[in-house]
C-alpha cells in the first residue's frame, strides 16, 4: 500500500509544479517585444534590422498565442487558477 501511495506523489507535483507556472511568467513575450523595440530604434543598417525582425516579431506572435492556449486550458480546466493569480499579482 505504501508503494501505491509513493507513486502517487511525484504525479502530484508534478500537477502542482504544472499549475504553478505558466509561459507568461517567464516574460518570453515581453523581453521579445523589448528586444524587436530595441532593434527597430537601435540598429543602424536597415537590412540586418529587417532580417532580425523578421525573427523576433514571429516568435513574439507565436509566444502569445502559446499563452493564450495555456491560460485558455487553465481556465477550463481550473477556473481557480486565474481568479487566484489576479489576487495575489
Amino acid at each position: 500500500m505504501n508503494a501505491v501511495l509513493q507513486l502517487n506523489q511525484p504525479s502530484q507535483k508534478a500537477k502542482a509544479s504544472f499549475l504553478s507556472e505558466t509561459i507568461s511568467d517567464y516574460g518570453v513575450e515581453a523581453i521579445l517585444s523589448e528586444l524587436i523595440e530595441f532593434v527597430l530604434a537601435e540598429y543602424p543598417d536597415q537590412l540586418h534590422c529587417a532580417v532580425l525582425s523578421a525573427y523576433l516579431i514571429p516568435a513574439k506572435n507565436y509566444v502569445a498565442v502559446l499563452n493564450n492556449r495555456e491560460n485558455f486550458r487553465l481556465e477550463m480546466n481550473h477556473p481557480n487558477f486565474i481568479n487566484v493569480e489576479m489576487n495575489n499579482g
